[in-house]
């Protein structure tokens, strides 16, 4: 019987490539610009080798020489490099070197092949990570997807770089766009008195937080839906219900701005007449060409929904056109993080954070809904305010901008007086008139605007919100 080789294979690596490149920036030091953006000394399998791009970039960036016979000097004492044949190794180097006008293509074949060693180095950890039963496999899974999906973008965060100047030459440009009148990069959703007087910017983390029946799911529809007709994408992961309830909210509330609304519950019954089923089919039609994805989380780790939001990243941006992408979770309290044993307070302080690093990572807008506690109903005034959220983790801590929606008419309709008491019955007739059909839209954080309070009117039964 012929014995099995368990000799692994070995990494995938070109090191004609790698001498060629180098001996190009040492003879012709003008090519290093021509790939000093996307090449890195990581990207080289043999360490002496990123030794000596590590040096040559460093003196080159510096306008110093980095000529063979530099090098030699420089690494005369090197370790690697005797292993190699000594200083004579950089004289081959530079004599094999390519010409200058092929080395994209050489870095090009460097990066390739370190993406594929970095991903059999992932995929070992994860066949490590699936034979340890005590840990979660939906974990595992999720962090093969995170570590896959980096290697793909070559592990480059999304989050700028620079010096006091370039961020200083931003700053300047930002208030002279906003002294012109040109539009701020904030979030449109069509809303004016919403979008005035609550900025959302890329790599906002923003939370919503309300106790039940104030309407959280149907704002974060109504926003969701109008963000995405204005043409940014939209990612609406779903931890409370499936998909098609979350779109058929959608459906009644375009349904009501084209003058046909449909009750959603009614809708859920299927107890709709004729003319409010072509409504509701008109209101599909206008979703089909929206930039707007549902999804149903029914795994509520927050690790699997950032990944699943970061493969929806990916696939937006081969759109190069595209605005701020906008990712909806609902809500933030379902959502569990890495740590089965951690307490409540702990694996919400994750969740949270885990949120808040997709937003800034990413440079997208991140608006996470949350449930506020039973603490809210003990006071005499229900108007919630942002010492609630601090019973929730981090999240106040975490939120660029803080949002409290309040319906003082939900809580009329409780305290409704006897009709003997004449006089109470009229204090209460007088408040539900100021109340009827108004939400109060609470902004109690925001590091880019005004606190306030934003008033709209609704209608939860028909899934709507407008502006008088």
């Amino acid at each position: 019987m012929k014995d099995i080789d368990h000799t692994p294979p070995p990494m995938p690596s070109n090191v004609e490539a790698e001498q060629a490149l180098l001996g190009v920036l040492m003879v012709n030091q003008d090519a290093y610009g021509r790939v000093s953006d996307v090449l890195k000394a990581e990207h080289f399998h043999d360490p002496v080798h990123a030794r000596i791009f590590t040096l040559c970039a460093e003196r080159i960036s510096e306008g110093r020489s980095a000529e063979e016979g530099l090098l030699k000097s420089l690494f005369e004492d090197d370790e690697g490099l005797k292993q190699l044949g000594g200083p004579s190794y950089i004289g081959r180097l530079a004599g094999a070197a390519a010409s200058v006008y092929s080395v994209r293509d050489y870095a090009d074949t460097i990066i390739e092949l370190a993406k594929r060693r970095r991903l059999i180095l992932a995929a070992e950890d994860m066949r490590a990570a699936a034979m340890d039963r005590s840990a979660p496999l939906g974990d595992s899974v999720a962090a093969f997807e995170d570590e896959a999906l980096d290697t793909l973008a070559d592990g480059a965060a999304r989050v700028e770089t620079g010096s006091a100047l370039y961020w200083s030459t931003q700053a300047v440009g930002m208030v002279g766009d906003a002294m012109s009148g040109e539009e701020a990069p904030s979030l449109v959703s069509g809303f004016a008195g919403f979008d005035a007087n609550i900025r959302i910017f890329p790599g906002d983390f923003v939370v919503i937080g309300a106790r039940p029946s104030m309407g959280k799911t149907a704002k974060a529809a109504s926003l969701a839906w109008r963000y995405a007709e204005h043409g940014y994408p939209v990612f609406f992961a779903s931890a409370e219900m499936p998909g098609a309830p979350i779109m058929l909210r959608i459906l009644a509330d375009i349904a009501g701005t084209n003058g046909r609304a449909f009750a959603y519950a009614d809708a859920l019954r299927g107890d709709l007449d004729e003319q409010q089923f072509r409504s509701m089919l008109d209101a599909a039609h206008r979703t089909q060409a929206l930039p707007l994805t549902i999804h149903d989380a029914a795994s509520a780790k927050v690790s699997a929904i950032v990944a699943a939001a970061r493969r929806w990243l990916r696939r937006v941006r081969q759109d190069a056109g595209h605005k701020t992408p906008v990712i909806f979770v609902d809500y933030l309290q379902l959502l569990s993080g890495p740590n089965p044993r951690a307490t409540k307070l702990e694996d919400v302080s994750a969740v949270s954070s885990a949120l808040k690093a997709l937003a800034r990572e990413e440079g997208v807008a991140v608006i996470a809904l949350a449930q506020l506690s039973r603490a809210v109903e003990q006071r005499e005034d229900k108007r919630p305010k942002l010492s609630d959220l601090r019973e929730s983790g981090a999240i106040e801590q975490d939120a660029v901008t803080a949002l409290f929606l309040y319906r003082d008419e939900y809580y009329a309709e409780r305290e409704k007086p006897s009709e003997d008491d004449v006089e109470a019955m009229m204090r209460w007739q007088e408040r539900m008139e100021r109340c009827r059909g108004r939400i109060d839209i609470i902004c109690a954080k925001q590091r880019m605007g005004p606190v306030g309070t934003t008033t709209m009117r609704c209608n939860l039964a028909l899934n709507r919100f407008w502006e008088d």
